[in-house]
């Protein structure tokens, strides 16, 4: 997760080839893995993606990945809402 973590944090078009290559359809289902640990990761890596351009946020919003961070902000250990928090930030500064 760490890995593709970082390759989210490069350029728009290194996110988007991870987008394609399906990291945000397999980060969806492990934001509720048992491990906190995986779950602050997956929150990590998506605030590098909500953080990209307008079609890579609304990606986010389309494979229900925001309800999920906003779950987390209701539920989860203050680690891994402190990463929800950043994810759902980074999201509205390109609205």
């Amino acid at each position: 997760m760490r890995t593709i973590g970082n390759i989210l944090t490069g350029s728009d078009d290194q996110t988007q080839q991870a987008i394609e290559a399906g990291c945000l359809h397999a980060m969806n289902r492990l934001i509720i893995n048992q491990q906190k640990a995986v779950r602050k990761e997956v929150c990590w890596s998506v605030s590098n993606i909500t953080a990209g351009n307008t079609a890579q946020v609304q990606l986010c919003l389309d494979v229900g990945i925001i309800d999920k961070l906003v779950n987390i902000l209701c539920h989860d250990d203050m680690d891994v809402k402190k990463e929800a928090v950043w994810a759902l930030s980074n999201s509205t500064q390109n609205a």
